[in-house]
């Protein structure tokens, strides 16, 4: 468990952070490590903090998140690339911007090296899903935009032979496409299927909390306030930031304005987001998309719950 009551100024003693790192490289299969997280929290923060991981469906909303966490708990993310599985790699990542409540953040496919991490420390795990056919939507725009690992300027000729394509071309390229360069990193997503799979075995773990885009995005995504309101009071729990539902209800009303960065400093909200409505791909699929993902990820539908066969 790491909701922990605040710890008495006494068990919490002035100690200096490398002290805390190399404390924490020797003690990998200490059973104390939650002990010694809730120490370390404190020193960094003076407050109690609830270390998670933000781990989201690429193209799900996960620079809403980050802004919500901001506006929650004045946190920001510390992104994946990088990262190595021990304990200094992590404090030292909170410890970038003292005046900050720092997390992990990722999209599927989470890499090895963050699984190996989030075991480590036990920390607890936001997932966010989405609709995989609005996904694909949002892909086809991104990419040709911002590129896609395997269409951007490493692999210019791939990238722009898909920008030449007809959007129906795109759409039925995103669905089918499989990525698997020879240079690929491991942080990397591999393909929808794969992505679908983690996120799977994800939502079936103990200490995570399931976000669905649809519920977050409000009436300004297609959505409900009151799905909304209920998405953001789930996280206030599951977070223990204890914020009043007056706090919640003005959180949401800012969850498509200004984002904050992890310097702390404003930002205009990211330019890959699209403020996209939920159910955008009943505009676009054709039948020939329709079989293509049915064929794909029809099963993904199914178990997320956004079908309840493959008769759509």
């Amino acid at each position: 468990m790491l909701f922990f009551e605040q710890p008495h100024e006494e068990y919490i003693p002035v100690i200096p952070i490398s002290f805390f790192l190399c404390w924490t490289s020797v003690s990998l299969a200490d059973k104390q490590h939650e002990t010694l997280h809730r120490q370390v929290l404190w020193s960094l923060y003076e407050k109690e903090v609830i270390p998670f991981a933000l781990i989201t469906i690429p193209k799900s909303g996960t620079h809403m998140l980050m802004n919500i966490f901001y506006q929650m708990g004045n946190a920001v993310p510390h992104w994946q690339p990088g990262l190595k599985e021990n304990f200094d790699d992590y404090y030292l990542s909170l410890w970038k911007d003292k005046n900050h409540y720092t997390y992990l953040c990722t999209h599927f496919c989470v890499s090895p090296t963050f699984e190996k991490l989030c075991s480590n420390v036990n920390l607890k795990k936001i997932v966010c899903i989405r609709d995989l056919r609005d996904v694909c939507v949002s892909m086809v725009h991104h990419a040709k935009k911002h590129g896609w690992p395997g269409l951007n300027t490493y692999y210019q000729q791939a990238w722009n032979a898909f920008k030449q394509l007809s959007f129906d071309e795109q759409l039925l390229f995103v669905i089918n496409y499989e990525y698997n360069p020879p240079d690929i990193k491991e942080e990397w997503q591999f393909s929808l299927p794969l992505v679908a799979e983690q996120a799977i075995r994800y939502c079936n773990q103990p200490n995570v909390l399931v976000c669905f885009y649809e519920n977050l995005v409000g009436k300004e995504g297609g959505g409900t306030k009151e799905a909304q309101l209920a998405t953001l009071a789930s996280i206030n729990q599951f977070l223990n930031f204890s914020l009043s539902e007056d706090r919640l209800l003005e959180i949401s009303s800012q969850i498509y304005g200004i984002q904050q960065v992890s310097s702390g400093k404003q930002a205009a909200f990211s330019k890959t987001f699209r403020k996209a409505k939920i159910g955008s791909w009943k505009e676009v699929f054709k039948e020939e998309h329709k079989e293509a993902f049915k064929k794909k990820l029809g099963w993904a539908l199914i178990y997320f719950g956004y079908e309840k066969n493959n008769n759509w």
